[in-house]
């Protein structure tokens, strides 16, 4: 399965909440995906709860997480209700890293037990069951070796379902078949010495790195497809002579997988990935840094966390052609990409939310959709997709689009709990409520409720496979996702679909001028559609 790579950075302090919120600010500006904080309890670091919290707070799309929380420090219980309130706080944001502990210095200056590997990752095990137990809602109860729960019923649960992207990361092999089985993202990493002073130097290079792949392929089983494999990277660059890229010697990391040469400024993107697909093929997952060009480091390197420079007055677009594109594929020569709304239902009309319910067309919604035939009749689509609601289903086929590939990330927002419900009737308990600024709550387990970010990534995936298409490319959707698409066809932050109104039957049109990504035609009624060719 391939999967664009995502980067992250992890960042470990800042002299101020301003500094703070201009590095994760940055980050987002920048095109990466995630914010990472370390755990240790000796040294320069921020707590990393309060720390991931906060650049929350102070971005829209970057995700947060830590890399990784010491399992020996905080109850799982504890652990279970601070990640949950990330989670809902954040709207889903929230990627949750751990590990057992390792760093004999944090034992050893707290007075804290440093036991064996085997009882840290036997602990780390149970855990991860109690987790995932007290996040999926309802009394939970477990006895095991290390911990004790009886009939908890915590709240909030997450905002993420079933629970939040866990991520664990490692290099020994009870550790890595942990992680294939319960993992949603695993960190490969070298493995720790056991008297925790550091990585242990005689397991770096390829054929390391390649076993690791292979315990977690035969421990992951059925799962291996799903989970995000990847690795922090040290350095970026061309590496001066004798000076190490990662922790251990590094005559022994030449021909470990790294990123490229590129410009520590690059925008990341998936032609500019760190390991080739016969290296690791589902690594989706590289951790670097891009604010000190001088030295192109990044991770967890010293020199990570200089201030960052000044940033801009207004944040850098991030055009289509920055957006990660399908792995392996090579950038098109789309023209333009059609977008066409599906015709008027019951609850449109009527204005209520439609996410996930499926609802057919009313009989004005059909003669939408066959007006809408004008507009694709004897034309070429490169590409042609749409979303499974039948709604959208409908509607291509009335408009004369028989060899639509259906598209699940083309489905509408997930209005959750506000599903099928008014903005009228919902601001009778939330005064003010605005979509587009206040989101959704949770709904049941088939309104789970999507955050604008989500919105977005679904809306960013779409994007790139049109930017492969050779040709012209037309989408049949909904309004909300298609706003959320435009917005980020122009480098703008999903909540900026807010500002394009886009009505049930309508065309609309995305294209270049001067290889800038522009709108070409927006909510267009029907009797605009000249017979026979597309609107210009």
């Amino acid at each position: 399965m391939d999967r664009p790579f995502r980067f992250a950075a992890v960042i470990r302090e800042a002299r101020s909440a301003g500094e703070w919120a201009e590095k994760a600010r940055r980050l987002e500006d920048s095109g990466f995906d995630v914010l990472l904080v370390p755990d240790h309890l000796v040294g320069p670091r921020l707590a990393p709860v309060a720390a991931m919290t906060a650049a929350a707070c102070a971005t829209r799309r970057l995700r947060v997480g830590t890399l990784v929380l010491a399992n020996d420090f905080r109850h799982p219980a504890v652990l279970a209700k601070e990640a949950a309130t990330v989670d809902l706080l954040s709207e889903g944001r929230l990627e949750l890293g751990l590990g057992t502990g390792w760093m004999a210095a944090d034992y050893a200056s707290t007075g804290l037990a440093f036991e064996p590997p085997r009882v840290r990752v036997d602990r780390l095990t149970e855990a991860i069951t109690v987790l995932k137990g007290l996040w999926a809602g309802g009394p939970f109860t477990f006895h095991g070796e290390h911990y004790r729960i009886t009939e908890l019923d915590q709240s909030p649960r997450p905002w993420s379902r079933p629970h939040p992207r866990l991520l664990l990361g490692g290099g020994g092999p009870r550790l890595l078949g942990l992680a294939a089985r319960e993992a949603d993202v695993i960190n490969l990493g070298m493995r720790v010495r056991a008297d925790g002073t550091g990585p242990d130097g005689t397991d770096g290079g390829r054929a390391a790195f390649l076993a690791k792949i292979d315990v977690v392929r035969r421990a992951a089983g059925d799962r291996y497809d799903r989970i995000e494999l990847g690795t922090s990277v040290q350095q970026v660059g061309v590496r001066r002579p004798g000076e190490p890229w990662s922790a251990a010697d590094p005559s022994r990391q030449d021909d470990t997988p790294r990123c490229s040469s590129a410009p520590a400024t690059t925008s990341p993107t998936s032609s500019a990935t760190g390991a080739t697909p016969t290296t690791c093929p589902t690594s989706c997952f590289t951790t670097s840094v891009t604010w000190t060009p001088s030295h192109r480091s990044c991770g967890n390197s010293p020199a990570a966390d200089p201030a960052p420079p000044p940033r801009p007055a207004a944040p850098p677009r991030r055009s289509p052609a920055a957006l990660p594109a399908p792995s392996g594929a090579m950038m098109g020569v789309m023209k333009q990409m059609t977008l066409l709304r599906h015709g008027e239902t019951e609850w449109s009309r009527d204005g209520r939310h439609t996410g996930r319910t499926d609802l057919p067309l009313t009989a004005k919604g059909e003669e939408q959709a066959r007006g809408l035939a004008p507009l694709v009749v004897g034309r070429t689509f490169d590409l042609a997709l749409v979303s499974p609601a039948l709604r959208a289903r409908d509607t291509a086929r009335l408009a004369g689009l028989d060899a639509c590939e259906t598209e699940p990330d083309l489905w509408e927002w997930d209005y959750g709990g506000y599903e099928g419900i008014t903005t009228a009737t919902i601001r009778e308990s939330r005064a003010g409520w605005y979509l587009w600024r206040d989101g959704v709550v949770p709904g049941d387990a088939e309104h789970p409720g999507e955050s604008a970010a989500q919105v977005g990534a679904r809306a960013d995936r779409v994007i790139a496979r049109a930017m492969a298409a050779e040709g012209d490319v037309v989408l049949v959707a909904h309004g909300h996702y298609l706003r959320v698409l435009c917005a980020r066809w122009l480098g703008l932050p999903p909540e900026d679909g807010r500002l394009f109104r886009l009505d049930t039957g309508t065309y609309s049109r995305l294209g270049f001028e001067h290889d800038e990504p522009v709108v070409l035609a927006w909510n267009a009624p029907l009797e605009t559609a000249p017979v026979g060719r597309a609107p210009v």
